[in-house]
């Protein structure tokens, strides 16, 4: 009797449950790490901080991360992925068509970027000071994120060109970096206490009105 042809086995669909629960307790152990981070600050807090806040063994990290120092580049991808969230929240569809509406625009944005730092003010510590002291690859990574703050106000700044309500021929790249570091001063201060609604608002209407009407009297 010949057997019936059955052809080749067909796969299976979707991705096997293991990877599904490794991709899941590698979040939950970004996230902790994330936590213990902002509030320990990176040098004090240990693996075992980590671990014991999940309520996990030690050796489920290692499972996971050969160590703290490669943790820490997923926590740091973790903590702007926040802040880039809620910027492109911020900007929405963009701009008003009038300068009026993009320097409320211009206002809003800030105020997220500055609202997710000031609500935790351990990533300020952890993104200015303690990640760059960390090695150099770190720091070439944070400056390139510092790099992207300034394009994105850079590109609002092009938008307004193209429409016509911000004057030719503007070194917008420069420009965006230099209105986006002026706001450092705000970053060293939530380190000390929150700024709060009014206090964010101050800062922004301080930088923006150096901007607009400069230092001479009228």
């Amino acid at each position: 009797m010949t057997p019936t042809p059955t052809g080749p086995a067909q796969p299976r669909r979707g991705r096997p449950p293991s990877a599904d629960r490794t991709a899941q307790r590698r979040r939950e152990l970004v996230a902790t790490a994330y936590a213990v981070f902002i509030e320990k600050g990176y040098t004090a807090a240990g693996v075992n901080d980590i671990t014991d806040r999940l309520g996990v063994a030690t050796g489920t990290f290692y499972r996971y991360f050969d160590s703290k120092r490669e943790i820490l580049d997923h926590v740091i991808e973790f903590g702007i992925e926040k802040m880039f969230t809620a910027i492109q929240e911020a900007w929405g569809a963009g701009p008003d068509e009038s300068f009026d509406g993009f320097i409320a625009h211009l206002h809003t944005v800030g105020e997220a970027m500055m609202r997710t730092l000031d609500e935790e003010p351990g990533m300020v510590r952890m993104l200015l000071f303690e990640a760059t002291a960390v090695d150099e690859e770190l720091t070439s990574r944070l400056l390139g994120v510092h790099e992207a703050l300034g394009a994105a106000i850079a590109s609002m700044l092009d938008h307004g060109v193209a429409q016509g309500y911000l004057r030719q021929g503007l070194d917008t790249r420069l420009i965006g970096r230099s209105l986006y570091m002026m706001l450092s001063p705000s970053l060293v201060d939530m380190l000390t206490e929150p700024l709060g609604p009014q206090g964010r608002a101050h800062h922004i209407d301080v930088v923006l009105d150096l901007v607009l009407n400069g230092l001479r009297a009228p």
